[in-house]
């Protein structure tokens, strides 16, 4: 406020300016409220600090890429609903392709056909890729596996997520058959044939996989090369004539904090820490 004569200052630095005639620095109300208002102002800077350092933490934890994977919910009908997939048949017996409302052919898991995937599984498609393995001769016991294979864009040393339900079908124990069931293997390759991830459904094989029932499966891997292939399936040791089946599939950037983000909720916090302490000791 100014009369004319006189100019009051009452801001933070008029209240660091010298304490009142005839009382110490150390008991001075003036000094003491001085302090008051840095530690305020501090603790504020800290919270705004230590808050901007987390938003900017938590969008680079959420970013997370689109699915890279095409049709991987096998919906899109061109190509006997395998577009975008590359096949290798079974040399003898067996076989693949896609089952769901409005396609035929292949096993659901269950004793019945109609026992397709839950709406919420595959975006409301309920379509499933099967796979049957054959065998390599007529007279010889060798599993010929069936497969079905994607190649997609990666960036050298990205990490990546891979995501997909499946479900094993077998015999019908009610018509007096043994249980036997198929087993599937995933695997990531690079462009080179470097094989950089396998999971399976055998023991201790990383995949869970239940007989008659979906199951959600994840895992990771570091890709190596600009390309990467994805193959689902059936596993070395899987029953021969036995069906494996798995839907939507997704591939997307595993979400990795960044350094710099981790770096400012760490500055953050230290200055809270370091003014806590100095409020204690004031």
């Amino acid at each position: 406020m100014f009369n004319g004569k006189t100019n009051i200052v009452t801001s933070a630095a008029d209240c660091c300016g010298k304490p009142q005639p005839g009382r110490s620095p150390g008991n001075s109300i003036r000094t003491r409220r001085c302090k008051e208002y840095i530690m305020v102002s501090q603790s504020r800077f800290t919270i705004l600090f230590a808050a901007a350092a987390i938003t900017a933490l938590g969008a680079v934890v959420s970013t997370a890429s689109a699915n890279m994977i095409q049709n991987g919910d096998f919906s899109v009908t061109a190509s006997a609903y395998l577009s975008g997939w590359t096949t290798t048949y079974p040399t003898v017996y067996g076989g693949l392709g896609v089952q769901g409302p409005g396609s035929a052919g292949g096993m659901a898991p269950g004793p019945s056909d109609n026992v397709f995937p839950p709406a919420s599984v595959t975006s409301g498609q309920q379509h499933f890729a099967y796979l049957q393995g054959g065998l390599v001769s007529p007279t010889s016991a060798t599993l010929s596996p069936a497969s079905l294979s994607q190649s997609f864009a990666t960036a050298v040393g990205g990490n990546y997520l891979v995501t997909f339900y499946a479900a094993q079908c077998g015999y019908d124990a009610t018509q007096g058959h043994a249980d036997i069931y198929a087993q599937l293997q995933v695997q990531v390759t690079d462009s080179n044939n470097n094989v950089l991830a396998t999971a399976n459904s055998n023991t201790g094989g990383g995949l869970t996989i239940n007989a008659n029932s979906w199951t959600a499966n994840t895992f990771n891997f570091t890709a190596d090369t600009t390309s990467t292939i994805l193959t689902f399936a059936d596993a070395p040791n899987s029953a021969p004539g036995e069906t494996v089946d798995f839907t939507a599939v997704e591939v997307s950037t595993a979400p990795v904090p960044e350094p710099a983000a981790l770096g400012l909720l760490a500055i953050g916090g230290g200055l809270g820490l370091l003014i806590h302490k100095r409020r204690r000791v004031i």
